[in-house]
């Protein structure tokens, strides 16, 4: 099982946001059991599928305008997020519980 991190931006063929696949989207995602919405259009999940399955999953409700990033976190990340959000990436990737520098307004966690 690894921990993903997916972005993506749906676009219309007129420049405009496409809601309803947007929304589509958003529903498949929410379908993984273990799933955490990080930002308005990016998420974390825990699966067993490998990124190909996943890519080939979520590739079929895309558009030729859509862009999509998919990556496996490893234990090499950081960034600003909350403390639930951090706490759960560790979990999902070290089984283990967060040790978690608090710098104003980010915070960061260190892999230990």
């Amino acid at each position: 099982m690894a921990v993903y991190s997916i972005s993506f931006e749906v676009i219309a063929k007129n420049g405009k946001i496409s809601r309803t696949r947007k929304n589509r989207l958003r529903r498949i995602l929410q379908e993984f059991p273990e799933n955490l919405k990080f930002s308005v259009s990016s998420y974390l999940f825990y699966s067993d599928q490998d990124i190909d399955q996943i890519n080939n999953e979520i590739y079929k409700y895309l558009d030729s305008n859509d862009k999509i990033l998919i990556c496996e976190i490893t234990p090499n990340y950081c960034g600003s997020l909350s403390e639930d959000e951090w706490e759960w990436i560790d979990e999902k990737i070290h089984k283990k519980k967060a040790k978690i520098i608090r710098r104003n307004p980010l915070i960061k966690l260190t892999a230990s």
